[in-house]
Order: C-alpha cells, then structure tokens, then sequence
C-alpha cells in the first residue's frame, strides 16, 4: 500500500511538472517579460541578443529561432534599441568573436564598444526529455558580468522537437563586402566594409557615371558600415531617392556605433547630393539613414561618393 501511494504521488507529481510547461509561443513571451522588467529596471536602452546554444556549446535551429522571436518581441515593446540579429553576427564574424556558451568578460566590453549596446542576452537550451528548459543570462557591457537571469520551461511538442534536432550549416558565413578605395591626390586613402547593404559600380544614370565615377551605388533604407583603418576625418556625397514618390525634403542623418549622432541635414531626393563632412576618429561603426519628415517612410540611399581625410 505504502509503495502505491509513492508510486501515485510521484506520477502526480510529475504530472503537474509536464502540464506545467508553457507552449513554445507563451514561454518566448514570458522570456521576453522577464527581459524587459530587468533591462527597464536598470535603465538600459539598447540590447543585442544572441543565438542560444545547448549545453555542450551547439547551436540548434531552437537556438536561432528563439533569438529570433526574443528580438522581435523586445523592438515591439518600443521601449529598447534591439541590434538585428543578421548585423550581430556579422559583426561577430568579421570581429573573430564568439558569443556562443559562457561570454568572457572581455568580449562582453568588446562588443559593448562596437555596437554600443547595453547588454547581452545570451542562454542555453537543456533538454529534459518530455519538455525544454531555456535559461537565459542578461550581461552588462559595461562590467562584463551577468545583471539578471530570465527562465522558462516548454513542452516537447513536435515542432520544438523538429527545430532541437536541426542543426544549422557552420558554412553559411555572413557576406561582408569590402568597398574599394576611392582615389585623392593620386593615394587610396579610404577603406570600408559593408555590414549591411549592398552596392554595384554600375551607375543608374550615364550622368551620375561621368560626374562621380568612383561612387558606389546601393539600393538600401539603411547602410551600415566598419571603418578598416583608423581615420580621423569623413567627406563623402550622398544621393538619396524617393521611391515612394513623397514629396518635400526627407531627413537625413549618420550615427556611430553608440547611436549618437554624427551628422544631420534635410535631404532632397533626386536632386542636389549631400555634402557630408564629419568627425570619425572615435567611431569604429558609422550607420547611414533617411526618412520622410512627414510621413516618417524610410527611403533610399542611393550613391555614395566617399573620400577620407586624414588630419
């Protein structure tokens, strides 16, 4: 009699452990929750998340998919800046940095430093047979060390189970795309890569050929660049373009990797470029964007012509 009752005490018990588990959907919300109270609470503004990892240091399509919905859910919130994952990780790639599994304290600065981000999520996956665990670690990179941690458990259904069995290709590398230098007094003084945009040589216009014949030109909302070398000063045109056909001047501005800004001007599309003259020396990421001052429509970079001077 003794050993039945254990018996049903135990089946009762883990009964309640297994319906206690959320769906995948309510524990992704209830990460994010937890998340957002922690970052509010400490009065961080921006956060870059990072692709989960099992135990062992792996990363599974689970893992990608949950640092997918985590920044979706966060920038919904409107209440932080959120790094978008595909930039982070070819920050990563390009820096030879690895944010998989326990983040050392002078990564953790590192990446503070380039993305001007406030803190880092980062977690495991551990698999408890009939449900999942994720446990995640909020880091500052200010100190390096963890601020807060966020949980949840979720039950095994199939198509969590699908995406804990999968495995990414490790050969899918992120695409960055060096600019070649443009020509002054004879010297190629300038170098950048493209983080995230993409540019041709080839010109829209034979006009736009014969007046900049160095400029590249792209097709972006936004162009997101790493500066190569070490310069200390930026001159540069840019041509913006209204495809959406809005009318008026469009605002046009540049910011480091800090988010602050480094210049501002009104944009007039199809029209005279913008003259850029900037202060680089301190900025290791330099992101350029343009929106419609009325309707706030993001439009689109178009040609760049860019020349660095050094002091």
């Amino acid at each position: 009699m003794k050993k039945s009752l254990i018996s049903f005490a135990f089946f009762c018990l883990m009964r309640t452990f297994i319906v206690s588990a959320q769906t995948l959907d309510q524990g992704i919300k209830e990460l994010a929750t937890q998340i957002a109270n922690e970052m509010s609470e400490g009065n961080r503004q921006k956060i870059a998340v990072v692709e989960f990892s099992d135990l062992d240091g792996k990363i599974t399509e689970l893992g990608k998919f949950l640092s997918e919905e985590l920044i979706t859910k966060l920038f919904a919130s409107k209440k932080f800046n959120v790094v978008e994952r595909q930039l982070l990780n070819k920050v990563l790639y390009e820096y030879k940095l690895n944010l998989t599994g326990l983040i050392d304290e002078t990564t953790a600065k590192q990446i503070g430093k380039i993305l001007g981000v406030d803190a880092i999520c980062s977690g495991t996956i551990t698999d408890l047979v009939n449900s999942v665990k994720i446990n995640a670690r909020l880091i500052s990179t200010e100190t390096g060390s963890i601020f807060s941690v966020a949980s949840a458990q979720i039950q095994k259904d199939e198509v969590v189970k699908k995406l804990l069995d999968n495995i990414p290709s490790t050969s899918d590398k992120p695409s960055i795309t060096e600019m070649p230098g443009s020509q002054s007094a004879g010297k190629t003084i300038d170098e950048m890569a493209v983080i995230d945009g993409t540019w041709t040589r080839k010109p829209d216009t034979v006009i736009r050929e014969k007046k900049y014949p160095d400029a590249l030109y792209f097709n972006n909302e936004k162009i997101v660049v790493r500066l190569l070398q070490n310069y200390k000063k930026l001159t540069m045109k840019v041509g913006v373009d209204d495809q959406a056909g809005l009318k008026g001047s469009k605002r046009f501005w540049i910011r480091d990797h800090k988010g602050n800004s480094l210049f501002e001007a009104k944009a007039y599309p199809n029209a005279v470029p913008i003259n850029v003259d900037l202060d680089i020396s301190r900025a290791d990421l330099i992101e350029i964007n343009a929106l419609d001052y009325n309707t706030e429509t993001p439009i689109y970079i178009r040609w760049i012509d860019v020349r660095f001077l050094q002091k």
